[in-house]
């Protein structure tokens, strides 16, 4: 015999019921077929789970209509990482994105960007740290990440030479750096900066 599933975890309770009026309109509209008018009135109206539901079973432009809407009517910042991550809009994540945030900002670019777009954003990542905030540490980390050699060592030896100057270490760990991070990726030749 099979195993027993285990019992679904209940939903939290539902919001309050759909006025009388709404649900009319919303049986008229289903009755016709009418997917966009009932997304419509559900949006209108506040239920935000009921449209995204009826969108799913009006196409996938109705879905990614309600999707978008349901996105945009939100503007909590996880609201924008979850558009970020939806629309694959990682350049606008990494200028909108609090720089007190870079690592969950870099892990996402690491997570969910395309090969081809990780470097240029790690890119720019880097360059609002080093411009914005005058971080050069983690600038220097996201331009490792972006594997580009020479803004890394332009920082490192900014960083050794500024440490000569006033006797402290170059980087937080005693101007040891990161283990390798001076010497080239396999295929690269270290240029200097």
């Amino acid at each position: 015999a099979p195993a027993a599933k285990a019992p679904a975890k209940p939903l939290p309770p539902a919001p309050a019921s759909v006025a009388p009026a709404l649900e009319a309109d919303l049986r008229r509209a289903l009755v016709r077929g009418d997917f966009d008018e009932a997304v419509d009135k559900c949006m209108g109206a506040g239920h935000v789970a009921e449209a995204l539901v009826l969108a799913a079973s009006g196409g996938a432009d109705l879905w990614a209509k309600a999707r978008d809407t349901m996105l945009a009517a939100h503007p909590a910042p996880f609201m924008r990482v979850l558009s970020a991550v939806v629309h694959q809009s990682f350049g606008e994540l990494v200028d909108s994105s609090r720089l007190d945030q870079w690592r969950e900002t870099l892990a996402i670019l690491n997570t969910y960007a395309a090969d081809e777009e990780l470097a240029p954003l790690c890119n720019r990542l880097a360059l609002r740290l080093q411009t914005e905030v005058r971080d050069k540490h983690t600038a220097m980390l996201c331009f490792m990440c972006a594997g580009n050699v020479n803004a890394t060592t332009k920082l490192w030896l900014e960083s050794l030479d500024a440490s000569s100057r006033t006797g402290g270490p170059a980087l937080a760990n005693g101007g040891a750096g990161v283990a390798g991070a001076g010497a080239p990726r396999a295929g690269r030749a270290a240029t200097a900066p």
